[in-house]
């Protein structure tokens, strides 16, 4: 039997548990020494399809955080959708973006966490530390809180 979770509150106790699993978590029945490398993989391809399906394709691992506020300036600020090629009810919806870059960031602190507390050298063959770093900063979603951009 598999059980998921929706993160609602952060609760570090059960990461060691969670592996991605799209919007959701799934919560294995032991504590996992390191991600298996497909889960990462299919997390970011994932990601990277549900992102670019929304916003377009233009979002990058490589994208600067400058270009990403004069996004989010543009199509958030000034409403203006003329270049924007995502999808347009997603951008306008109320409750979507925030709700969807709720799930992302919650997916992020669950690498977030395995980066500061998993050691000896990190998750598998995904490159260490430093591939769970490149995994946990994949294509973020999340529209600005109101007019600020924060680089991280």
């Amino acid at each position: 039997m598999s059980f998921y979770l929706e993160e609602s509150y952060p609760l570090e106790l059960i990461y060691p548990y969670l592996s991605p699993h799209g919007l959701i978590f799934q919560l294995n029945h032991a504590p996992l020494t390191a991600l298996p490398v497909k889960d990462i993989e299919a997390d970011h391809a994932f990601w990277t399809k549900e992102c670019g399906t929304l916003l377009g394709g233009w979002l990058k691992p490589d994208t600067s955080v400058s270009n990403v506020c004069a996004f989010a300036e543009a199509v958030y600020g000034r409403k203006d959708r003329s270049q924007f090629s995502g999808d347009k009810e997603y951008v306008t919806n109320d409750f979507a973006p925030p709700a969807f870059s709720k799930l992302r960031v919650s997916i992020a602190g669950m690498y977030q966490w395995r980066l500061m507390n998993i050691r000896g050298g990190g998750e598998g063959a995904a490159g260490g530390r430093s591939g769970l770093m490149r995994s946990g900063r994949r294509s973020h979603c999340a529209p600005p809180a109101g007019k600020r951009c924060i680089a991280r």
